[in-house]
């Protein structure tokens, strides 16, 4: 995962740790699909503190849960890099809201469309479901592109665990289950994708 942090030394001489500034990866990691996650969550509205942490868990799903250190970190990464702004709240219990600005709407077009990871990467499932989610938040320029490689990947992934199925122990019907509902779950994807069209809600902006 791409660090969080960089130092700095001061003019006085001592060190300061600061948020480091996001950076692109070539394809689609985990660092970058917690990025679009965040910009996903702050989109087109206010969003509390609470509720962009609770999107993010939504977006990672139960298999990849980033802890919640971690989420913040990244969140005040995007602020510091003005992708995401934090503005100051009238709710006492809320003390800022944080919604999307318009370098996190480019940096949210260009993650979107990053290639996912191979299948076989462990984090690659969370990392494609991610972009999944968000799929109804891509303009209609950009949308046919993100299809195109998620159905790739899900094509893949299907193939994957349909070649490793046979080799699976005889007597373990319930890991032969798993692979079946796995694949299930592939084919699924698969079918909204095909029906997938851009709908009318705006891309971020």
């Amino acid at each position: 995962m791409t660090p969080l942090f960089d130092t700095a030394i001061l003019p006085s001489g001592s060190l300061a740790v600061l948020p480091t500034r996001p950076r692109l990866p070539v394809r689609l990691d985990a660092a970058g699909a917690l990025r679009l996650a965040l910009l996903g969550a702050t989109a087109c509205r206010l969003t509390s503190l609470a509720r962009v942490l609770d999107t993010v868990n939504c977006f990672t799903g139960a298999a990849w849960n980033p802890p919640q250190e971690v989420v913040l970190a990244a969140l005040q990464a995007e602020t510091a890099a003005a992708t995401i702004l934090a503005t100051e709240s009238w709710v006492r219990s809320i003390p800022f809201f944080y919604t999307l600005t318009p370098a996190g709407a480019a940096a949210f077009k260009t993650l979107m469309r990053l290639p996912l990871p191979c299948p076989a990467s462990p984090a690659a499932p969370s990392i494609a479901e991610v972009k999944f989610c968000l799929l109804d938040f891509v303009d209609s320029g950009d949308a046919m592109t993100a299809v195109a490689d998620l159905s790739d990947f899900y094509l893949a992934y299907r193939d994957r665990v349909a070649m490793l199925r046979p080799d699976c122990p005889g007597d373990r019907p319930l890991l032969d289950r798993l692979h079946a509902e796995r694949i299930a779950l592939a084919e699924g994807r698969l079918v909204t994708l095909g029906e997938f069209a851009p709908t009318r809600n705006p891309a971020p902006h």
